[in-house]
C-alpha cells in the first residue's frame, strides 16, 4: 500500500489544480483561500510523491491501463525519479508562490477569477507534463500548456502588443506540437511503446550493441526543434521580449518554468538522443548561437524585462547547448537554477528604482585594453581547464563538462574585468574563486542526485567530435574578447541591428499579421469621411518662423520627473490660460480625452445620495441651462460613449483610411530610440550617438533601422538619411510636405506631441529644469521634428492612401474645430460640476456644526508638533490634538522652507529635497565616509556587469542561482522588509552666519508657530515605505521632490537649534526662549508610525516631555491607522489583524496598493488651528497654518498662494486627471508596468511611450473610485483686499481662479464664514443649508 501512495499522489496533483480551477468561487473573499489552498494541497502531494525516489521506489508507476487503441499500449502512468521529482518540486513552488502573489498583485481587477483559473489550469498542465510516465501524456500535457498559457498572455484582449506577441507563440507552439507529435508516432512506431522506461531501456540495447533504428535520426530532431522552439531559440525567439502585456506573474511563471518544458523534455529523452550525435550537435550550435547573440541583445535593452526577456533566450540557449555537448546534469543545474533566479527578477522587477534611488548611479565600467582583455580570457579560460582537470574531469571521457569549465574560466574573467580598483583584486579574485567551487560543487551534487535519471556525461567518441567544444570555447572568447571594443567603436550599424534582435520579430510580425490581422483599432471610414467635413481650400504658407508655433505647442504639454524623484503635476498645465470647460473641449477635440467620470459613475453617486437634484439644478444654472434637469436625468441613465480625437497624425489617417498599425508602431519606434537616447541606468551598451542631440540621435538611428522596411514600408531609411540636419530645417520641410498651416497646423502639431505625450512630456522636465538655471533647451523641438518626420516618411511610402485619407483628416478636423465642445462632453462637465457642487454643499455644512475643541489646560503646552500639510497629516493631527490639550500642532509644507540638495556620499550629485517649483540653495552631505560607500557601489557595480555580460551572466546564474530561492520566497511571501528611505547623518555647506539667520527667521515668520512656544518643538517630515513599488517616491514627500522628509526635518531642526543662529536671532529680535528644542521626526505614512532622530542631544529636563511626546504620537499613529484600516479594505479585522496587515503592506512585493496616499483630496485650508481643530475633514485637505494678523505686509500669503496652493492644485490635478482618463493622463494598469532605462518612467508593456500620471490602482481599489475627481476648493482667511492684490501681482495663480481651475474661497475674520470669490473683488457665501444674511460689504453677494 505504501508503495503506490508516491505515486497516487504524484497523480493527484495536478487533477487538485484542475478541479480546484473549474470550481473557482466568484467572491474574492472565498476566491482566493480556494486557489491558494489548492496549490498548498498540490505541493503537499509533490512531496509526498517525491518519499518514492527516496526511498528506492521511484520509477514509472501505470495508474490506469488504457490497452492499444493506437497500435501500442497505452496507459496513464506516472514517472517518479530523480528529474521529474526535482522539476515538479519547482513547478508546485513556484505554483504556491505565484498563486498567493497574484492574489493581492490583482486584487480588485474584475477578471482575477478568470486569471486564477487559467494559471491553475496552466500549472496542472505542467505538472503533468514534468509528470508523465509516456511520450503520449507528455504530449498531451505539452499541447495544453501553450493553449492553456495563451488564455494568460492575452489575459487584457484589448492590449495590441498582447494579442499580437500570443498569436505569434500561438503559431510557433503549433509547429513545436507537430514535430513533438511526429516524433511520438516515428517512436511507436521504431519501438513498439511509448513508455520511457521501455524506450530507455531500448536505447541502452542499441548503445550497447552499437546498432541504431532508421527512425531514431528524425525523432531526435523533430524532439530538437520542439525544444528549440518551445525555449524561444533563434529564429523563433521573437514572441518572448514582448509578452509583456499580462500581469508579471506569467511571466514569471513563463521564464520560470513553461520555458523550461523545452530542456526538460531533452532532459527527459536525454537516453534517446544521446544515441544521435548530429542531433546533439545542432541543439549545440544553435543554442549556443542563440546565447551568444542573446546575450549581446540584452545589454541593448532599455527596459528591465525586456532585458529579462532577452537573458532568458540566452540562458535557455546556454542550457540547450549543455545538452548538445552531452553533459546533461550541468544542464538540469543551470534550469533549475536560472529557473529560481528569474522567478526573483521577474517578481521583484518593480524594486530596480527604488534600488537606484538609495543606491545611487552605478559606477561606469572600466576601460581594458586588448592586451590587459586577451591575457585575463587565456589565464581564465586556462584556469577553469586546469581546475576541471584537477577535479578529475576526463577529456576524452567527460568533453562536455570539461568545455563547459572553460567557459565558467571565461565567465569569471567578465567578473575579473568588472573590477573597478586595485583595492577590489583581491576580494574578486577571491569571489571568482568561490564561484568556481560552488559550480563544481553543485554540479557534482545535482549528477549524483539526479544518478541515472538524465543520460550520462557523453564521451568524446559519441559526439559529433573535437571541434564542437573547441569552437564553443573559442565562439564564447571571441564574443568576451570583442564585446567592450564593439561597444567603443559605436558602431551604429551593430547597435541597431542588434537593439531590433536581428529584425527576426520584425519579419514574424510581418507574416503573422497578413495572415491573423490584429482587431482594427481606429477610426472608421464613415467617421473619417464624415458629410459635414468639407474639402481644405488651398494651403497658405507655413509661417516664416515656426518658433512660437513650436512653442505653443509644447507649452499645451505638461512635464514629468523620473521615478527617483516623481512628483505630482498638473496633467493641464499648458492649458490652465483657458477656462477649464474650453480647455476640456480642446482635450477631447484633439487628444480624444475624457473631461469627467464615466456617467454610470454619477449615478452610482445619484443613488448613493451623494449628489442631489439641488445639486444638479444649480449645475444646470452655472452651465446656462444648455437642457433641462429631466433631460440630465435621463442623459444620466445613459452609458457614456468611447472618445476618439477629431485630430489625426498621418499615421493615423492612414489607419482610419486602410487599417493596420502605423500609429502604434510610429510610437513604439520613437518610444525604443528615446530610451535609447536617455537612459543611463539599464542597458549596459549605450546607444552609440547618446551624446549628441535627440534630434541627430533619432536620424541617424532610423537611417539604419530596418524594421520598418521588413514591415512593408519602403524607403524610410532613405527619406531619414535625406533629412536636413538642423531640427528647425527638418520640421519646416517635412510640414511643407503635408500641406499644413494656419490653425490646422496648431493642432495638428498638439496632435503630434500628444500622440508621444510620456516622452514629450520627459522633455519638457528637461526644459523646466533648463530655464530654472537660465539655460535653454531644444529636446522639446528635436523630438516633435522626428515626430512630424515619421509622418512624412509614412506619407512618402504609400502615396495613394496618403493622397484620399490626409484631404479627408484635415477636412474632418476643421470641421470638429467649427463645432466646438460635443454635447455629451457638456452633459458629463454638467455633471462633474455637480458632483463638485456636493462636496462643496457638505463641506460648508460641516463646517458649520458646532465641534468640540479641548481647551488647553495649561497656559503653555507640553509639545507642538508641525506636520505637512499633506492631506496624510489632517487624521494624524485630528487624533493627536484629540488625545491631550497638553499637545498642539499645524501644517506647514514638508521641506520645511530649506531648499536643500541632499548628497550622498560618495555621489558628484545630488538630490533636491524641495518643491520642484524651487531650486536648491543650500548643500548637504552625508557624514558617513564616502569610501565605503564608493567600496560598496563598485563592487555592486562589478557584480551587476558581470551578471549582465554576454558570457559573465552564464557562469552567475550557474554558480548563484540557487541562492535566490531565500530571496525569492521571502520576497513573494511578503516577509522580507519593505523599501523605506532612513535619515543618513550629513552636514550642510555651511553658509555664512547671516545667511543661515537669514533662513531662519523666514522659516519662523512663514511656519506661524504659536505665540507661546513649548520647551518641545517636533519638526516631523514624512515618507511612504513599500516594497517592490516603482512609484514608491510618490509615497514621499512632493515638497521634498518626492524624496524622503527625514533629511529637510533634521536640517531644519538643527538650524533652529544652532547657539550662534539663536544669537543672531536674539540681536535682530527675534529671539527664541532658550529652553526651546527643535526635534526632527519622520511620519511613516503607510503604517502611521514615528520615528525621533537626536534624541540624545536633548537636555536632560526635557526627557520627561520627550517620553509624554512618543507616548502620544504612538496612541495617535494607532487610532490613525484604524480610521484608515476601512478604506484599505481591512475594516472587519481585529485591531491587531490590522496592524499586522498595514505592516505586512509595506513590505509585500505583490500590494499594488500600500496606501491611498492623497486620493481623496479635495480642499486646502490656509488659516489658524483653530479654524479646523476637532473639524473631521475625512483626510481630504491640506492644512497650511496661517494668521494673517502676523503677515506685515501679507509676504506670507503671497508665498502660500504661489507656491503651496500651486503645489497642491498640481496634486489635485493629477489625481483628477489620472481618475478620469487613466491611460492618457495617468500611468494605466500598474500590473503591467515596465521600468525603462532605470529610472526614466514606466511603460505599459514591452514598449512605446512613456507613460505619465498615476497608476489605476492608486485612484481606484478595483470596484469603486477612491479618489473623487473634484477641483480643489483653496480656503484662505485673509482680508479681500490682500488677496485680490496678490492675484492681480501673480497672473499665473490669478489665470488658475479665474479659468475654473481651482475655487478660492476667503474665510471671513469676524464670524468664520466662507466666501467664494467669482469675480475680482467680488465675493460671494454659499449656504450649505438655508441661507444666512451676509455681513460682508456689498461686494459680497449671498447666494444660496
Amino acid at each position: 500500500m505504501w508503495t503506490q501512495l508516491p505515486p497516487l499522489a504524484a497523480a493527484l496533483a495536478p487533477l487538485v489544480l484542475v478541479l480546484a480551477a473549474l470550481a473557482l468561487p466568484s467572491a474574492p473573499g472565498r476566491l482566493r483561500p480556494a486557489a491558494r489552498a489548492a496549490t498548498a494541497l498540490a505541493f503537499a502531494l509533490v512531496l509526498l510523491a517525491c518519499l518514492g525516489p527516496a526511498q528506492g521506489n521511484g520509477g514509472r508507476t501505470a495508474l490506469l491501463e488504457l490497452g492499444s487503441p493506437l497500435g501500442v499500449p497505452l496507459s496513464l502512468a506516472v514517472q517518479l525519479d530523480a528529474l521529474s521529482c526535482l522539476a515538479a518540486l519547482l513547478v508546485s513552488g513556484l505554483g504556491l508562490l505565484l498563486v498567493g502573489y497574484s492574489n493581492r498583485y490583482l486584487a480588485g481587477d474584475p477578471g482575477q477569477r478568470r486569471f486564477q483559473r487559467g494559471l491553475l489550469l496552466t500549472l496542472a498542465a505542467v505538472l503533468g507534463l514534468v509528470l508523465s510516465g509516456n511520450l503520449l501524456m507528455l504530449l498531451a500535457c505539452w499541447i495544453l500548456t501553450s493553449l492553456c498559457l495563451h488564455g494568460l498572455l492575452t489575459f487584457y484582449p484589448e492590449r495590441a502588443g498582447a494579442q499580437l506577441a500570443a498569436r505569434k507563440k500561438f503559431l510557433f507552439s503549433r509547429l513545436g506540437e507537430v514535430c513533438l507529435a511526429l516524433a511520438t508516432a516515428l517512436a511507436a512506431q521504431a519501438f513498439g511503446s511509448l513508455e520511457f522506461e521501455l524506450l530507455f531501456e531500448r536505447a541502452r540495447e542499441l548503445q550497447a550493441s552499437g546498432q541504431s533504428l532508421p527512425q531514431l535520426p528524425w525523432i531526435a530532431g523533430l524532439v530538437v526543434v520542439a525544444a528549440l522552439i518551445k525555449c524561444a531559440q533563434f529564429p523563433f525567439h521573437g514572441w518572448l521580449p514582448e509578452v509583456m502585456e499580462t500581469p508579471t506573474p506569467v511571466s514569471a511563471l513563463l521564464h520560470a518554468g513553461i520555458i523550461n518544458a523545452g530542456g526538460f523534455l531533452v532532459l527527459r529523452l536525454s537516453p534517446l538522443l544521446a544515441l544521435e550525435p548530429g542531433a546533439l550537435a545542432a541543439l549545440a550550435l544553435v543554442g549556443g548561437g542563440t546565447a551568444l547573440f542573446a546575450g549581446l541583445v540584452m545589454g541593448t535593452q532599455n527596459s528591465i524585462k525586456v532585458a529579462l526577456a532577452w537573458s532568458t533566450c540566452a540562458q535557455m540557449g546556454f542550457m540547450l547547448m549543455q545538452c548538445g555537448l552531452g553533459a546533461f546534469s550541468t544542464a538540469a543545474l543551470h534550469l533549475l537554477a536560472h529557473s529560481l533566479y528569474k522567478a526573483h527578477a521577474f517578481l521583484s522587477a518593480g524594486s530596480v528604482a527604488e534600488e537606484l534611488r538609495q543606491g545611487g548611479p552605478r559606477a561606469p565600467r572600466p576601460a581594458r585594453g586588448a592586451g590587459q582583455r586577451l591575457l585575463a580570457l587565456g589565464a581564465a579560460g586556462m584556469l577553469g581547464l586546469a581546475l576541471g582537470l584537477a577535479l578529475g574531469l576526463d577529456p576524452l571521457q567527460q568533453p562536455g563538462k570539461l568545455t563547459l569549465s572553460a567557459i565558467l574560466g571565461l565567465g569569471l574573467a567578465a567578473l575579473w574585468l568588472e573590477r573597478r580598483s586595485a583595492r577590489q583584486t583581491l576580494p574578486i579574485a577571491a569571489g571568482a574563486a568561490a564561484l568556481a567551487g560552488l559550480y563544481f560543487a553543485l554540479s557534482a551534487g545535482l549528477a549524483w542526485l539526479l544518478g541515472p535519471s538524465v543520460a550520462a556525461d557523453l564521451p568524446l567518441a559519441a559526439t559529433a567530435g573535437a571541434w564542437l567544444p573547441i569552437g564553443l570555447c573559442l565562439a564564447f572568447a571571441a564574443v568576451l574578447l570583442l564585446h567592450a571594443p564593439l561597444e567603443a567603436s559605436r558602431s551604429g550599424r551593430a547597435y541597431v541591428w542588434l537593439h531590433a534582435g536581428g529584425y527576426m520579430n520584425a519579419l514574424w510580425d510581418r507574416w503573422v499579421m497578413r495572415r491573423w490581422p490584429l482587431p482594427e483599432q481606429h477610426l472608421s471610414r464613415r467617421e473619417l469621411h464624415d458629410s459635414d467635413a468639407s474639402a481644405p481650400g488651398a494651403p497658405a504658407r507655413l509661417p516664416q518662423d515656426l518658433g512660437p508655433v513650436v512653442e505653443r505647442a509644447l507649452a499645451r504639454c505638461a512635464p514629468v520627473w523620473p521615478l527617483d524623484r516623481f512628483v505630482a503635476v498638473n496633467p493641464y498645465l499648458g492649458l490652465s490660460g483657458q477656462p477649464f470647460e474650453a480647455a476640456a473641449a480642446e482635450l477631447e477635440r484633439v487628444r480624444g480625452a475624457r473631461g469627467a467620470l464615466p456617467r454610470e459613475e454619477y449615478r452610482r453617486r445619484v443613488a448613493r445620495g451623494e449628489i442631489e437634484r439641488c445639486d444638479l439644478e444649480a449645475a444646470l444654472e452655472q452651465a446656462g441651462r444648455p437642457l433641462t434637469l429631466a433631460q440630465l436625468e435621463r442623459e444620466l441613465e445613459q452609458p457614456s460613449r468611447p472618445r476618439l480625437p477629431d485630430v489625426l497624425t498621418v499615421a493615423e489617417a492612414l489607419d482610419a483610411e486602410q487599417g493596420g498599425q502605423r500609429a502604434a508602431l510610429v510610437t513604439r519606434e520613437l518610444g525604443k530610440w528615446c530610451a535609447a537616447y536617455f537612459d543611463r541606468h539599464q542597458a549596459t551598451w549605450r546607444m552609440p550617438w547618446a551624446d549628441s542631440s535627440l534630434f541627430a540621435a533619432g536620424r541617424c538611428a532610423a537611417a539604419l533601422d530596418r524594421g520598418l522596411e521588413v514591415l512593408g514600408f519602403a524607403g524610410v531609411r532613405a527619406f531619414f538619411a535625406d533629412l536636413p540636419a538642423d531640427p528647425q530645417a527638418a520640421l519646416r520641410a517635412c510640414l511643407a510636405a503635408l500641406g499644413l498651416s494656419g490653425a490646422a497646423l496648431d493642432d495638428y502639431l498638439h496632435r503630434a506631441l500628444a500622440s508621444l505625450s510620456g516622452w514629450v512630456a520627459h522633455t519638457r522636465r528637461l526644459a523646466f529644469e533648463a530655464a530654472q538655471a537660465g539655460r535653454s533647451d531644444r529636446h522639446g523641438l528635436e523630438l516633435l521634428a522626428l515626430r512630424v518626420a515619421y509622418d512624412a516618411a509614412l506619407a512618402r511610402a504609400e502615396p495613394e492612401i496618403f493622397a484620399r485619407a490626409w484631404p479627408a483628416a484635415l477636412a474632418h478636423a476643421a470641421a470638429a474645430r467649427q463645432r466646438g465642445a460635443s454635447r455629451e462632453l457638456t452633459i458629463d462637465l454638467t455633471l462633474q460640476r455637480a458632483h463638485e457642487l456636493a462636496y462643496e454643499r457638505g463641506l460648508l455644512a460641516r463646517w458649520q456644526q458646532p465641534r468640540r475643541t479641548p481647551a488647553p489646560a495649561a497656559p503653555r503646552a507640553t509639545a507642538h508638533v508641525v506636520l505637512c500639510i499633506d492631506v496624510r497629516s489632517e487624521v494624524l493631527r485630528r487624533q493627536l490634538e484629540g488625545l491631550t490639550p497638553a499637545v498642539s500642532s499645524s501644517g506647514f509644507a514638508g521641506f520645511f522652507g530649506l531648499a536643500l540638495e541632499f548628497v550622498r556620499a560618495g555621489d558628484a550629485a545630488g538630490q533636491p529635497h524641495c518643491p520642484v517649483l524651487l531650486t536648491p540653495k543650500l548643500r548637504f552631505e552625508e557624514t558617513a565616509a564616502p569610501e565605503q560607500r564608493l567600496s560598496r557601489r563598485a563592487r555592486l557595480s562589478a557584480w551587476h556587469g558581470f551578471k549582465t555580460s554576454p558570457v559573465g551572466s552564464f557562469a552567475f546564474v550557474e554558480s548563484l542561482g540557487l541562492s535566490y530561492a531565500e530571496k525569492l520566497f521571502n520576497g513573494a511571501a511578503a516577509l522580507a522588509p519593505g523599501q523605506s528611505a532612513g535619515a543618513p547623518r550629513f552636514e550642510g555647506s555651511a553658509p555664512e552666519l547671516a545667511a543661515r539667520a537669514d533662513l531662519a527667521q523666514g522659516i519662523l515668520g512663514a511656519m506661524s508657530l504659536p505665540e507661546r512656544l513649548p520647551r518641545l518643538v517636533l519638526l516631523a517630515g514624512h515618507g511612504g515605505q513599500s516594497a517592490n513599488n516603482l512609484h514608491a517616491a510618490g509615497l514621499d514627500c512632493g515638497a521634498c521632490g518626492g524624496q524622503n522628509g527625514a533629511a529637510s526635518a533634521r536640517a531644519a531642526a538643527a538650524l533652529l537649534n544652532a547657539e550662534d543662529v539663536r544669537a543672531e536671532l536674539a540681536r535682530r529680535g527675534r529671539a527664541l526662549p532658550a529652553e526651546v528644542r527643535f526635534l526632527a521626526g519622520l511620519h511613516d505614512t503607510t503604517t502611521d508610525r514615528f520615528t525621533l532622530f537626536d534624541t540624545e542631544s536633548l537636555p536632560a529636563e526635557l526627557r520627561p516631555d520627550l517620553d509624554l511626546l512618543a507616548g502620544w504620537l504612538a496612541e495617535a499613529g494607532r487610532r490613525t491607522r484604524l480610521e484608515r484600516a476601512a478604506r484599505l479594505g481591512l475594516g472587519e479585522l481585529g485591531e491587531a489583524q490590522q496592524h499586522a496587515a498595514i505592516a505586512r503592506r509595506a513590505r509585500d512585493w505583490a500590494e499594488v496598493r500600500p496606501e491611498w496616499a492623497l486620493a481623496g483630496n479635495a480642499a486646502f485650508i490656509a488659516a489658524p488651528r483653530a479654524r479646523t481643530r476637532g473639524l473631521d475633514l475625512a483626510g481630504r485637505s491640506f492644512l497650511h497654518e496661517y494668521d494673517w494678523r502676523r503677515d506685515d505686509g501679507f509676504a506670507v500669503l503671497e508665498l502660500i498662494l504661489t507656491a503651496p496652493v500651486v503645489v497642491a492644485n498640481w496634486i489635485n490635478l493629477q489625481y483628477f486627471g489620472s481618475s478620469v482618463d487613466p491611460q492618457l493622463f495617468g500611468s494605466g494598469n500598474k500590473v503591467l508596468h515596465n521600468a525603462v532605462g532605470g529610472q526614466l518612467g514606466v511603460l505599459l508593456g514591452s514598449g512605446g511611450d512613456l507613460m505619465t500620471g498615476l497608476p489605476w490602482q492608486s485612484v481606484h481599489d478595483g470596484q469603486e473610485y477612491m479618489h473623487a475627481p473634484l477641483r480643489l476648493q483653496v480656503f484662505v482667511e485673509a482680508p479681500a483686499e490682500a488677496i485680490d492684490a496678490i492675484l492681480a501681482r501673480q497672473p499665473a495663480v490669478r489665470e488658475l481662479v479665474d479659468n475654473g481651475w481651482l475655487h478660492l474661497w476667503r474665510i471671513r475674520s469676524e464670524d468664520g464664514r466662507p466666501l467664494l470669490r467669482v469675480a475680482q473683488g467680488l465675493w460671494e457665501q454659499r449656504a450649505a443649508a438655508a441661507p444666512a444674511p451676509a455681513a460682508e460689504p456689498r461686494a459680497e453677494i449671498l447666494v444660496s
